[in-house]
């Protein structure tokens, strides 16, 4: 009985031997690899969220572009009467103060053609891009009859 259990031991370690493995080299490479391409990972997530955060403020500035034009679209004698800039364009669209004021804008327009009733309207909306200031211009024509 003896000799069955040294030969069934033979042969499970011979088993073992041939079986393919991970080897403590091997382990090590892989975790340097992991812990070199995990730097650039962060990296590219960090830009990849400033970027998100500038497409959202280009798509707010230009929502609010359009709403100014909207606003006085609506009411074009405004033009002559109502603000012409102003320090967040959030204030002339929803008549409440904000406390950041990230958006500030700028309205002009002048006589389409020499055609008085026919104004050509231009809108910036401005928004700090980081280390430069941005903008959104639009533009329209807008019938104002006298």
């Amino acid at each position: 009985m003896g000799n069955r259990i040294r030969q069934g031991l033979r042969a499970r370690s011979s088993q073992l031997r041939n079986c393919a493995g991970v080897t403590l080299l091997e382990v090590l490479v892989a975790l340097l690899l992991l812990g070199l391409l995990s730097g650039s990972i962060i990296k590219i997530a960090g830009v990849s969220g400033h970027w998100v955060k500038e497409a959202e403020r280009q798509t707010q500035a230009s929502v609010l572009a359009f709403g100014i034009l909207d606003y006085y679209r609506a009411d074009p004698g405004g033009l002559a009467s109502g603000p012409l800039s102003g320090r967040d364009a959030r204030e002339l669209l929803f008549g409440e103060p904000v406390e950041e004021n990230i958006y500030p804008w700028q309205i002009g327009y002048q006589p389409y053609d020499a055609q008085e009733e026919l104004l050509e309207i231009q809108v910036r909306v401005n928004w700090d891009g980081g280390q430069t200031e941005k903008a959104v211009e639009m533009y329209t024509l807008l019938y104002a009859p006298p």
